[in-house]
């Protein structure tokens, strides 16, 4: 099988949809010998700063030389981003041998179950057999979606339960409470296994508590009030995190201290049973991460842009951290949201920081058409226009903004590929960073 027709076979498995339940995937990783026994996993939840999390523990943990797989999604150009070890995805044609390994028992499957895994159980399954075939000494775990009856809710050998700031996201499967979604997320935790959570909200916390509690799972909450933040530029953040001093991050998101205090703690956490870990590679871990996709540079003059805030939690943080580098000054903005999404509430909070918004209709089934986000948009901003393609919006942005100005392309991770390919024409200049 080669990797196209790899990517063909997932994407001829993409019609079966979401199915919440752990059968399928089981049954898979029964076929493949169960990876997940014997592989040490930290698994991360949450609505904001799964795979920034996700990707700060692993950091620190290569920073210790510990061998580490990674599994996060969705993906931005291909789907080998979504299985990384030492921060490198897998080589393609290594995924479109395990894809063609894992076709032949779905054909099995999808005969005796009637319909075998999805296309994301797949993913889940495959990751867990490259970590373990390639000898990772930890695997960080991201869930996909929800937690309780996510694909990645299979772990057998879970040293610690993260869950990230929780917001309301996937109402259709997972509820239109902060309380419901909260119940998705906790189903990750596991008898005795210490949970890390930042402060939720009190419904949300008080689910926490409960399914923590009845577990007897120890609960740890990090204390955003030991965050000093020192310096903020394009280069990064300068930050205290309680008595770890002198910490610095590579991206100028403010958000991102909070998810790096979460790794921390958890990392201390891990440090109390025995992992061998020690402050220089905690230090060196956060200021090596790099998350694409969140507050991420593509170029200078002008400066643009990529932060996949896709929901009003995430927008309010990108905003705080827009204005801690920019201040007042205002920006060129190219927007394109998910219809399930609380676009109007996005759109409030956007107008507070844009001269002008380009409405575009994301890559994806479940996209809000730009048309309606004009109209939603307009409510806010005094101009907003709407572009057919991403190609289209990045040269008019830039061309609004000129040398001097600013460009954000945010709302969704579906765009976030095609932005990046805009930019890379040279009709555009090219990726200066």
């Amino acid at each position: 099988m080669t990797y196209t027709e790899a990517i063909n076979y997932l994407e001829s498995r993409r019609p079966l949809g979401i199915k919440p339940g752990l059968e399928r995937v089981k049954a898979l990783l029964r076929l493949f010998d169960n990876p997940q026994q014997g592989l040490p996993c930290i698994h991360v939840a949450g609505s904001n700063g799964k795979g920034s999390t996700a990707s700060f523990l692993a950091h620190m943990l290569m920073a210790r030389d510990y061998r580490v797989g990674q599994f996060s999604s969705p993906y931005f150009a291909s789907p080998c981003e979504m299985f990384m070890i030492q921060g490198k995805p897998v080589d393609p044609q290594a995924f479109a041998d395990l894809v063609a390994e894992a076709a032949g028992y779905c054909a099995q499957l999808d005969h005796a179950l009637g319909q075998g895994p999805t296309e994301y159980e797949i993913y889940a399954c495959l990751a867990l057999v490259y970590f373990k075939r390639s000898g990772c000494h930890y695997a960080v775990i991201e869930a996909c979606m929800g937690g309780r009856f996510d694909c990645t809710n299979v772990l057998e050998e879970v040293l610690a339960c993260v869950i990230t700031r929780l917001s309301l996201e996937h109402q259709s499967f997972l509820g239109d409470t902060l309380d419901k979604i909260a119940w998705h997320k906790a189903g990750i935790m596991k008898p005795g296994v210490p949970v890390i959570t930042c402060p939720q909200t009190a419904e949300a916390m008080a689910v926490l508590t409960a399914e923590a509690r009845s577990l007897q799972a120890p609960l740890h909450i990090t204390h955003p009030e030991d965050i000093k933040v020192h310096e903020v530029s394009r280069e990064g953040i300068h930050f205290d995190n309680g008595e770890l001093t002198g910490l610095k991050l590579s991206s100028p998101a403010l958000y991102q201290t909070e998810n790096a205090a979460l790794a921390l703690l958890t990392m201390d956490i891990l440090k109390r049973q025995g992992l061998a870990v020690d402050r220089e590679a905690l230090k060196q871990g956060l200021w090596e991460t790099r998350w694409p996709g969140r507050f991420e540079f593509l170029r200078r003059r002008p400066d643009f842009i990529l932060d996949c805030c896709h929901n009003p939690n995430g927008v309010e943080a990108f905003v705080k951290s827009y204005r801690a580098l920019y201040g007042d000054k205002k920006a060129i903005l190219i927007v394109g949201v998910l219809a399930d999404k609380d676009y109007g509430t996005m759109m409030e909070s956007l107008s507070t920081i844009a001269s002008a918004m380009i409405a575009v209709t994301t890559d994806s089934p479940r996209a809000l058409s730009a048309d309606i986000l004009l109209k939603v948009a307009s409510k806010y901003c005094e101009f907003v226009v709407k572009s057919d393609t991403i190609r289209e919006a990045v040269k008019k942005s830039l061309n609004m903004a000129g040398n001097t100005g600013v460009v954000c392309a945010l709302g969704s991770h579906f765009h976030a590929a095609a932005v990046k390919e805009a930019l890379i024409l040279k009709d555009f200049g090219g990726l200066l960073c």
